[in-house]
Parts: structure tokens; C-alpha cells; sequence
């Protein structure tokens, strides 16, 4: 009689947990929405941009230029992505990785402002080369 209880016990539970799990797994998925997908990836990004940006307050000088600009330039590129994956399109896929070109470029200008003088203006010369060189790798594969 105990043994058939306990049998009970446990086979009930087991059949309840079964149907139900069959249900849940024929019951698909809610369709994505990509305009949300797309403004909670701006909104990730704005705040991502706020927090690493308050990082930047404890540091000073050109340091804290350079934090700022890398937290720029990282906002930029995320806002860019979520754009070129809303829109789905070669011209915003190609928008996107000249926005994170030009978010390495500004960067690269903070980090020349440790220097004076030709060697500032050299290194400012040089970010602005590589930036056109990556800028027209980017359009010659658009071609």
C-alpha cells in the first residue's frame, strides 16, 4: 500500500511536469521587434557612454581627454551597429565602419595632445592619414 502511494507520489508530478513542458515547447517564441531591438541598442549605448564617462572624471589632463574621447568613440560605433543592423542595408553597414574609423581618428587626436610643437602636428598628420587610408579601404569595397 506505502508502495503504491510513493509510486504515486512521484509518477504524478513527473506526468504534470511533462505536459506542461511539451506545451511550453510548442508555444513559439514572440516575434522581435527590430525598431525596439534597435532603440534598446541606442539606449545601451548612451548609458555605457555615461558610465565611462564618470570613469573619466577622477582622471585629469590629456588622460581624461583621451578616456572621454575612447568613450565617444565607443558610443559612436554602437549606435552605428545597431543602425546598420535596424536598417540591414550595405550603405549603413558601410556608414558603421567608417563611424568606428572615425571614432579610432578622434582618439588618436586626444593622444597627440601629450605632445608639442612638430611632434604634435606630425602625430595629428599621421592619425589623419591612417583615418583617410581606412576611409578609402572602406569605400574601395563598396566599389
Amino acid at each position: 500500500m506505502m508502495r503504491r502511494i510513493f509510486t504515486a507520489l512521484l509518477i504524478v508530478p513527473a506526468a504534470a511536469l511533462a505536459v506542461g513542458a511539451s506545451t511550453w515547447a510548442a508555444t513559439p517564441p514572440p516575434p522581435r521587434d527590430p525598431k525596439s531591438d534597435y532603440k534598446v541598442a541606442v539606449a545601451q549605448a548612451e548609458a555605457d557612454y555615461k558610465v565611462a564617462k564618470a570613469r573619466c572624471d577622477s582622471l585629469g589632463g590629456n588622460a581624461k581627454d583621451v578616456c572621454v574621447e575612447e568613450a565617444r568613440a565607443r558610443e559612436k560605433r554602437a549606435k552605428a551597429e545597431a543602425e546598420a543592423r535596424y536598417k540591414g542595408t550595405p550603405k549603413a553597414r558601410e556608414q558603421a565602419r567608417i563611424a568606428a574609423v572615425d571614432g579610432d581618428y578622434e582618439v588618436a587626436k586626444a593622444r597627440c595632445g601629450t605632445r608639442a610643437g612638430d611632434a604634435r602636428k606630425a602625430c595629428e598628420a599621421e592619425a589623419k592619414a591612417v583615418h583617410a587610408r581606412a576611409v578609402a579601404d572602406i569605400m574601395a569595397g563598396k566599389r
